[in-house]
């Protein structure tokens, strides 16, 4: 499978796996998420700008609001800083942070800076496009899966019909059958992992097809992470907690869990903490542009559709 392009690709290397206790230090940098009336900002070169929306502040960059006009900044740890009328805030040159938020910071900085406007994603996905004739597109399983008690498989039917029978087909890196299963009426279906013999750090392929038709959907890959990129995972998700264990909102650690599941390829889990952001947060365009990435990167394409059609509105409006 291909990467996609635009936001996705500047993710890749959100958080490092390795966890250290070692300070760094690390450049503080800010990006504005909502602005109202005349915002200016006077970069550390001296020139000054007219603020807008996803401007990304460098160190040294300073802020000002005029009369009734407000602000809204967010740090790459995702604390956020609001501004009133007539206030100014500056943002640090440099500040003593862990190698974890060290290199974070690294990544923020390329992900929720660019420039490049969020592209369209109509009719994109694995070269599926809609079309009259009938498709089946497998969902997930794909990328990476952590190991769990079920093994979730989805998939969409572009005319799906009352009565429809569909066979999923589990394949090892051999080709060899690991697990066959017949569903009726439904695009999903949950297999205990017990039922199959799956190795953590192995690959695997998947299928689904129409029983009555030769209609088939292509083979999905995706891996079974294995047991040390599974307890790394874990530790990074109580690291998580200790960086955001004062924001009451939530916001912090659903985008920073967003960011750290894309990291890891687990674009199932990636999907649901992006959807509950862009609930805590419909005005951040950031958390849009990466959902339609992840809908267009697994096949949802209704989904990245209706999405990218919010994410429009939210650019004209800005």
């Amino acid at each position: 499978m291909n990467s996609g392009k635009g936001t996705w690709r500047l993710i890749q290397i959100v958080i490092v796996w390795s966890l250290c206790s070692l300070v760094a230090v690390a450049q503080d940098m800010a990006l504005i998420t909502s602005v109202k009336g005349v915002v200016n900002i006077k970069k550390s070169s001296g020139q000054s700008v007219r603020a807008s929306v996803r401007d990304g502040l460098s160190p040294g960059d300073e802020v000002a609001t005029s009369s009734g006009a407000s602000v809204t900044l967010m740090h790459y740890t995702g604390k956020e800083i609001y501004l009133s009328g007539n206030k100014s805030y500056v943002v640090a040159k440099e500040s003593k942070e862990d190698s974890f938020l060290n290199r974070l910071a690294t990544v923020f900085s390329n992900l929720l800076w660019s420039k490049e406007k969020a592209k369209s994603v109509l009719g994109a996905s694995r070269g599926f496009k809609p079309t009259v004739n009938r498709s089946v597109t497998g969902i997930y399983p794909s990328y990476a899966v952590e190991r769990g008690p079920v093994l979730l498989f989805e998939w969409s039917d572009n005319q799906l019909k009352p009565g429809a029978h569909y066979v999923v087909t589990l394949r090892n890196e051999k080709g060899e059958i690991e697990k066959s299963v017949t569903v009726s009426d439904a695009n999903r279906v949950l297999v205990p992992i017990a039922r199959m013999n799956l190795v953590a750090g192995s690959k695997y392929r998947w299928q689904v097809h129409d029983q009555k038709s030769s209609v088939a959907s292509k083979a999905i890959e995706f891996s079974l992470l294995s047991d040390t990129d599974k307890e790394k995972l874990d530790q990074y998700r109580e690291r998580l907690k200790d960086v955001c264990q004062n924001d009451s909102t939530g916001f912090r650690y659903t985008l920073l869990e967003a960011m750290l599941c894309l990291d890891s390829n687990l674009l199932m889990q990636a999907e649901s903490s992006l959807s509950n952001l862009v609930k805590l947060k419909p005005e951040f365009v950031v958390g849009h542009e990466m959902l339609v990435d992840v809908y267009r990167k697994v096949g949802k394409v209704e989904e990245a559709h209706a999405q990218q059609k919010v994410l429009q509105t939210l650019l004209e409006a800005k």
